[in-house]
């Protein structure tokens, strides 16, 4: 989810961008006035976090396929890359993690911790307990983080061809973990969001979709550029698709085996192929390329600030039932006002 000043990409920037402000929609929409389905906007919720893991997928594959299957690799080359990832995430993880343990859980009363969030275990097969609630994701990324590398670190020395390597233990890798998700769905009783959706075992896959296609945007580059429009096209009806089903199981019931094993593979896939295209998007605007890299640079400080901190803070004044539209306003405003001197204060330092 983090974002860097260097090598700056438009598109990347973008995607970022819509991906934060979704989840930013989703969790602040009771600031907003009561209206029919208002509590479909938890959509973007769903869409949001599905598009930051296919976004860190990305940007992951296409650093580990020239680190392992183009280059020469070694023990030092895991362990560096380990370190880079642990040295952006973990300062800004530890510092909000604390503030929820010792702040909120004083004045909001917040429910118990344990000792697993320190190692992104609080959700490895279990539910999410209900502090920080937005480390679900975090888990489900660190943990990729920490699996894939070291799956390609062992497996790819077999491989005489580096690259066939990186795609067929890529591909398995997603494969297995659906296969594993589809199994464990198969469970009646299993809810939707709580069991499945953010348990880390059983969402590995959908980080892997966009390992997958920083593959293909590297092997056959001239290919991706050629259809690209096609492929996007393709991806959009994808995400289209999900959500209209999406919208099917809400009124109906989101505990269904096919919402529980399949719903998220959908999302992942049409995401990665829309990235191909919009990872070459290109503007001169200035306005709104200076809007969008701020927004993504910030993403990650917001994504951590909002939802145990705002939210709750801005919770706890009657006036949010009385002028819901300025508070949702003013909702936005704060967090990305408070993420801004993080990012300048804390995490700029640590990049």
């Amino acid at each position: 989810m983090i974002a860097t000043q260097l090598n700056r990409n438009i598109g990347l920037d973008l995607i970022r961008a819509s991906a934060i402000l979704m989840v930013l929609i989703s969790h602040g929409r009771t600031f907003l006035p009561e209206f029919p389905y208002r509590d479909y906007l938890g959509i973007f919720g769903f869409l949001g976090v599905e598009l930051f893991f296919v976004l860190s997928g990305f940007l992951l594959g296409s650093i580990l396929f020239k680190e392992f299957a183009v280059k020469s690799f070694s023990f030092a080359t895991l362990k560096h890359f380990w370190i880079r990832r642990w040295f952006r995430t973990f300062p800004l993880y530890f510092i909000f993690l604390l503030l929820n343990i010792f702040v909120l859980q004083y004045f909001f009363g917040q429910q118990e911790w344990n000792w697993n969030y320190f190692l992104f275990l609080q959700n490895f097969v279990t539910p999410h307990p209900a502090l920080m609630g937005e480390a679900w994701s975090l888990s489900v990324e660190e943990w990729f983080y920490i699996s894939f590398p070291l799956v390609l670190f062992g497996l790819l020395a077999f491989f005489k061809d580096k690259k066939q390597g990186f795609l067929f233990i890529s591909v398995s890798y997603v494969l297995i973990f659906t296969a594993l998700r589809i199994y464990v769905s198969l469970e009646p009783t299993l809810d939707w969001d709580s069991g499945v959706r953010k348990i880390v075992t059983l969402r590995l896959d959908s980080i892997g979709y966009g390992v997958l296609i920083a593959y293909f945007n590297l092997t056959y580059k001239e290919a991706t550029k050629k259809y690209h429009n096609k492929i996007f096209l393709f991806g959009f009806i994808s995400i289209i698709i999900t959500i209209i089903l999406f919208f099917y199981f809400k009124s109906t019931s989101l505990n269904t085996f096919f919402a529980r094993a399949f719903l998220f593979s959908m999302a992942s896939f049409g995401f990665a192929l829309i990235i191909l295209k919009v990872t070459n998007f290109h503007t001169q605007h200035k306005l709104l390329i200076n809007i969008v890299t701020k927004i993504s640079l910030y993403s990650y400080s917001a994504y951590l600030l909002h939802l145990s901190v705002i939210i709750p803070l801005f919770k706890s004044f009657a006036i949010h039932k009385e002028i819901p539209i300025l508070t949702f306003i003013v909702y936005i405003l704060t967090v990305f006002s408070i993420s801004s001197y993080i990012y300048i204060y804390i995490l700029k330092s640590l990049l």
